[in-house]
Order: C-alpha cells, then sequence, then structure tokens
C-alpha cells in the first residue's frame, strides 16, 4: 500500500514538473521574437535588482514589455509608437546603479523609435516620460536616424539628445537636435533645448 502510495505521489510530482516546464516554453515561445517582430533577453537591471528575462512583443502597432518577476508570474507595460518591430537594445546607465531598459524599433523608411523603461522593485516596468513644452510623450522619434546619450549638464547623469533632418532648409545638411535632461527624481526626461547644425559633407 505504501509503495503503491509512493508511486502515485512520485507520479503526480513528474506531471506537475512536465506540466510547469512545458508552460513556461511555451509562454516564452509564444511572447518571443518569432511571432511578431518582438525580443528576449536576461537583463541587469541595476539599482539591486535581480537580473531577470524581458520581453516584447508587438504587432499592428501594439505591442507590449513584460518583466519575469518568478517563473509562474510577470509584469508588464504597454509599449507606445512601434509598428512591427520592438528590439531590447540593452539599458542605460543613468547615474548611480540606475537603469533604464531601451527598447527600439523602425517606424518608417528613415525613422527610428524609441521607449525606455525603469523597473521598480516588484519587477514592473514604468515608461519614462518625455516632457517638452507641457506635453508628455512616452516614446521618442528621429527621422536621421541619431541619439546621442550623454551628460549635457555636467551632473553626472546620462541625458539624450534626438536629432532630426531640417526640412525648413537643405535636410542633406541641416539638422536639429532636441536635448532631453534626464531628471532621476522625477524619472522623466525634461526637454531643454533645441540645437542647429550641419552634418559634415563627405567628398
Amino acid at each position: 500500500m505504501k509503495k503503491t502510495l509512493a508511486k502515485i505521489l512520485y507520479l503526480l510530482v513528474a506531471i506537475m514538473a512536465i506540466g510547469t516546464v512545458g508552460a513556461f516554453l511555451f509562454k516564452a515561445k509564444i511572447f518571443a521574437s518569432d511571432t511578431g517582430g518582438g525580443d528576449q533577453q536576461i537583463i541587469n537591471l541595476g539599482s539591486g535588482l535581480e537580473s531577470k528575462t524581458v520581453r516584447t512583443a508587438v504587432s499592428n502597432n501594439k505591442g507590449s514589455i513584460e518583466v519575469d518577476k518568478s517563473m509562474f508570474s510577470n509584469c508588464s507595460s504597454a509599449l507606445s509608437g512601434f509598428q512591427d518591430e520592438a528590439k531590447i537594445r540593452g539599458t542605460i546607465s543613468v547615474g548611480g546603479d540606475k537603469k533604464l531598459i531601451e527598447v527600439v524599433g523602425v517606424a518608417g523608411a528613415h525613422t527610428e523609435n524609441r521607449q525606455y523603461f525603469s523597473v521598480d522593485n516588484n519587477y514592473c516596468p514604468k515608461p519614462i516620460a518625455f516632457v517638452k513644452n507641457g506635453t508628455i510623450n512616452y516614446n521618442i522619434y528621429s527621422d536621421e536616424p541619431s541619439f546621442l546619450l550623454q551628460d549635457f549638464n555636467a551632473d553626472n547623469v546620462t541625458d539624450l539628445a534626438v536629432e532630426y533632418r531640417n526640412y525648413d532648409l537643405s535636410p542633406i545638411l541641416d539638422g536639429a537636435r532636441d536635448i532631453y535632461i534626464f531628471d532621476s527624481i522625477g524619472n522623466k526626461f525634461d526637454f531643454s533645448r533645441t540645437e542647429s547644425f550641419q552634418y559634415q559633407e563627405i567628398d
């Protein structure tokens, strides 16, 4: 009787283990890059958090980003501005141990879309806002495409400049860049200024 009970318990444990692994693999498969231009990476999230699997999925201009909290649970957020592709570029450091997840995608013939996410202590992705003249967006475009990640105000925090072609002048030679300063307390990029520049001519 005891041997029969032990065999039954062993069989139940084996079935549960196979089901768990199967569900995990199925979830990874349907969320990963082969379905809808998404991506999947293990990311060092910084800020004392563990490295976690991060996934994106996008199709028909709708998408989401998902961070695994455990094998059985995750937390997700909507993506903004992506069409058929949303790739995880990695992370950027924005001062100290704080990191932002960077998601990129093609958004037209010569345009790239980007979105940034912080991850809170519950491993939930939070979209970073871009604030310009009172307007809030959660993604940013460049038709160059060119993005500059550097410290523009000497506070040891990474900021962002987005470059565009100037179609009011000569788009081949003239450009403009919008500079956004990262506010680590407000967890957002605040518009600072626009600068004009010229592309170097290629002989």
